[in-house]
């Protein structure tokens, strides 16, 4: 129950954030941060092979620990892909409700993100290793 609120938290966030908007950033270093949010996601769903990944948190089963292309830097680069093309809407055209829920959707996908991890830990033997080796969302940062 609690991922499908994450989810649910995190899809209705987004959905308010497009709601404010365009879907394109109009100015030039914001549009690049959009785009280079979508390449990131994009790359990290390929590298992820599609019917590897749950929009939920819970690992899905049979599925590989996945630690090369983007996850060979990031533990959540899917995460860091919407935050960066959210951020960059936000920054667009920035209302409060929009800086409100761009705020609210980090918090939810920190929670997220968190969860997920105690579920890869028991699902993965190395994951510990592998966080230790990797950043969760921001490289060099956290």
């Amino acid at each position: 129950m609690y991922s499908i609120i994450l989810v649910a938290a995190q899809f209705a966030l987004i959905g308010v954030i497009l709601a404010q908007g365009h879907l394109l950033a109009s100015s030039i270093p914001l549009l690049v941060l959009e785009l280079m949010g979508v390449a990131l996601g994009m790359w990290a769903i390929l590298v992820m092979r599609i019917g590897h990944f749950n929009i939920r948190p819970e690992p899905v089963e049979s599925a590989p620990m996945v630690q090369r292309g983007p996850y060979r830097m990031l533990r959540h680069p899917m995460y860091t892909s919407v935050l960066c093309t959210t951020l960059a809407l936000v920054a667009d055209q920035p209302t409060a409700v929009g800086w409100s829920a761009w705020c609210l959707l980090v918090c939810v996908l920190v929670a997220k993100l968190l969860f997920e991890e105690k579920l890869l830990a028991r699902t993965f033997p190395n994951y510990a290793t592998y966080s230790a080796q990797t950043w969760r969302l921001i490289p060099y940062v956290w």
